[in-house]
C-alpha cells in the first residue's frame, strides 16, 4: 500500500515545489522524497523503501507567503500543532498525505541551520545537510540507514561545493564546534557500515566503505574548538542530543 503511494507522494511533491518557485518563495525538500530525486539507486533494491510524507524547509522570512502557497495547493494545517510549535516547524496534510515544515532550521536530535540552501537552485537541500539529516537520528531506523547508504553510493564525497558532491567541509563545520553531532554522527557511520555488509554487494561495500572511512579520518582530524573539547571531557555521562518532538496530525 505505502509504495503504491509513493509516486503520488512524489508527483505532490514536485507540484508544490513548482508553485513555491513560481511565488519566489525560499523553500527546499528534504527527507524521503529528496533522497529518491537526488539518489537514482532508490528506485531498485535493497534501497527502495516506502514514502509516506513530505518534508520541507522554508525560509524565516518566507513563512507567511508559504502558507498562503500551501492553501492554494489545498493544504489543510494542523492548528493546534503549529500553535504550539510554529516558531520552527508546522503541519499540514492534504488527501491523507502529511507535510511537515521545518523553518530555517532543522531541528530533532540535533538542530542544523538550513537558510544558507534555500537561495540555491533545485528541489532539495544540499547532499551534505541532508546526509547530516539522516546522521544526526540518534535512534535511527532501518529506512533512514538506507537514505545514508543511497546517499553515499550515489555521489562523491569531496571538499567541492558543487548540487552533486557532498561537500565534506560542510561536515566538518558542523563537528569541529558540536561534541553531540561528532558522536552521533560516528555512531551511525559506524551502524552503516554494519548494515551495508548485510544487504549490498561487494562492489557497493567497498564504496561505503572507503568513503565513510574518508569521513570518518576528516572528522579525526579537523581541529575541534575549545567548546568541543570541554564537552568531550564529560562524554556520554550527560545526554547529548535532543529527544524530537512527535508529529501529532490532526
Amino acid at each position: 500500500m505505502a509504495y503504491e503511494k509513493k509516486p503520488v507522494i512524489i508527483d505532490m511533491a514536485k507540484k508544490l515545489m513548482d508553485h513555491i518557485e513560481k511565488n519566489n518563495i525560499k523553500a527546499k525538500l528534504l527527507g524521503g522524497v529528496a533522497v529518491y530525486l537526488t539518489c537514482p539507486s532508490t528506485e531498485y533494491a535493497p534501497l527502495s523503501r516506502d514514502i509516506n510524507d513530505i518534508d520541507i524547509v522554508v525560509s524565516n522570512n518566507d513563512v507567511k507567503a508559504l502558507k498562503k502557497a500551501l492553501d492554494e495547493e489545498g493544504f489543510i494545517a494542523d492548528r493546534r500543532f503549529n500553535a504550539l510549535h510554529g516558531e520552527t516547524r508546522m503541519l499540514f496534510s492534504k488527501n491523507d498525505i502529511d507535510l511537515d515544515v521545518f523553518i530555517g532550521k532543522f531541528i530533532q536530535c540535533h538542530e542544523l541551520n538550513l537558510e544558507g540552501d534555500l537561495s540555491k537552485n533545485g528541489y532539495t537541500i544540499s547532499l551534505a545537510n541532508l546526509l547530516l539529516t539522516k546522521l544526526q537520528i540518534v535512534q535511527i531506523n532501518y529506512k533512514d540507514i538506507l537514505d545514508i547508504l543511497a546517499i553515499l553510493i550515489d555521489h562523491p564525497v569531496e571538499n567541492k561545493n558543487d548540487c552533486n558532491t557532498i561537500n565534506l567541509n560542510s561536515i566538518l563545520d558542523i563537528v569541529k564546534n558540536d561534541w553531540g553531532w561528532y558522536t552521533t554522527i560516528f555512531d551511525n557511520l559506524e551502524k552503516t557500515v554494519s548494515m551495508a555488509k548485510d544487504i549490498l554487494n561487494q562492489e557497493d561495500i567497498t564504496t561505503i566503505t572507503e568513503k565513510i572511512l574518508l569521513i570518518k579520518t576528516s572528522i579525526e582530524q579537523v581541529p575541534k574548538s575549545l567548546k568541543w573539547k570541554i564537552r568531550a571531557k564529560i562524554g556520554r555521562k550527560l545526554q547529548w542530543y535532543n529527544i524530537p518532538e512527535e508529529k501529532h496530525y490532526e
